[in-house]
């Protein structure tokens, strides 16, 4: 799972519909959260997974632990980049000047925060499911092709595997 919200500029942000908010209010309401280290009430405008996307003190870097490394092992990159405020279920050391956000539940408080912050995209998603017999992958392929010249943001996931358009 690769989790990666834009933070470039606050301005942008706001133009797309993000969010920035204070962690604090970010935060409120999560349960099983204990804080180590400074900066409580810092301006988030990202989060992010990938430690090569982390651009400034505005992201929130959640450490995950994944399928070959841990999160953890990412932080001192992240810090390089500008993140002071990291999330784990693994106690780590913040580097100083940091806020190391510790959870019980890495997948239910990283989406939480994500959701708060960038509120609810699955709102303006409308799905178009193709059954029967044949033609399905036909029918697919020019409904996709009508509805992006039509210029529709359109995406399609099929036998043939995943579509995104130019995206």
């Amino acid at each position: 799972m690769s989790l990666y919200l834009p933070s470039r500029k606050a301005a942008e942000r706001r133009a797309r519909g993000g969010k920035i908010m204070r962690l604090s209010e970010l935060l409120e309401g999560i349960p099983d959260l204990s804080f180590f280290g400074d900066g409580k009430d810092r301006e988030i405008t990202a989060v992010t997974d990938d430690s090569r996307k982390a651009e400034g003190e505005g992201t929130l870097f959640a450490a995950h632990r994944g399928h070959t490394a841990h999160g953890a092992a990412f932080v001192p990159d992240a810090y390089r980049r500008g993140v002071r405020v990291f999330l784990s279920e693994t106690k780590i050391n913040p580097p100083t000047g940091c806020l190391l956000i510790l959870c019980k539940s890495m997948i239910k408080t990283s989406a939480e925060i994500a959701f708060r912050l960038c509120g609810d995209p699955q709102k303006n998603l409308r799905f178009v499911g193709i059954t029967g017999t044949k033609g399905k992958t036909t029918t697919a392929f020019f409904l996709t092709h009508l509805l992006r010249y039509a210029g529709e943001s359109v995406a399609s996931v099929g036998t043939l595997g995943v579509d995104f358009g130019d995206e």
